[in-house]
């Protein structure tokens, strides 16, 4: 079983081609993301109690 770290490490890069592809969407002008305010995109890595679960969190918002 792998630990916190090296899970997080792992998924780093899907996260950030996550990231990447909300930035995409969003200057094609899809419905969804055409609103998003880009400088809001914030990624933080997570990891539980015990450190029984780990990842990462994307939070970001709309303009308004």
């Amino acid at each position: 079983r792998k630990g916190a770290y090296e899970t997080i490490e792992e998924v780093q890069p899907v996260m950030e081609r996550i990231k990447q592809m909300l930035i995409e969407d969003s200057a094609t002008g899809c419905p969804v993301t055409k609103e998003l305010d880009l400088t809001s995109l914030s990624t933080l890595p997570e990891s539980g109690f015990y450190r029984t679960f780990a990842g990462w969190s994307l939070a970001f918002s709309f303009k308004t």
